[in-house]
């Protein structure tokens, strides 16, 4: 592992302040990252079904075995969303 020092001064020749800002900015990019796939996968539902989740869902579609799995993997989706997005939203305001 690289010594503080070292690290220190990796982070600062690529552009960072510090260890913090650094590693602040990284899960920044992850979480843009995880945002736009899960929008990417919601939109992807969205138009197989021409609806959203929850008008979906509140469908009576009984012993509808393709779409239980879709609604399984889809609610996935919404929910890892909606983290993302609260946890982004926590960041920026610990940032300003």
């Amino acid at each position: 592992m690289l010594a503080t020092n070292e690290l220190n001064n990796l982070t600062k020749e690529l552009g960072y302040a510090s260890l913090e800002e650094a590693a602040t900015r990284q899960i920044e990019l992850i979480l843009l990252s995880k945002i736009a796939k899960y929008k990417a996968e919601n939109e992807f539902y969205a138009k197989k079904y021409n609806s959203d989740y929850n008008a979906v869902l509140n469908q009576n579609n009984n012993e509808d075995f393709d779409l239980e799995d879709d609604l399984n993997d889809w609610k996935f989706v919404v929910d890892s969303l909606k983290k993302c997005k609260e946890q982004y939203d926590s960041l920026n305001k610990w940032l300003r």
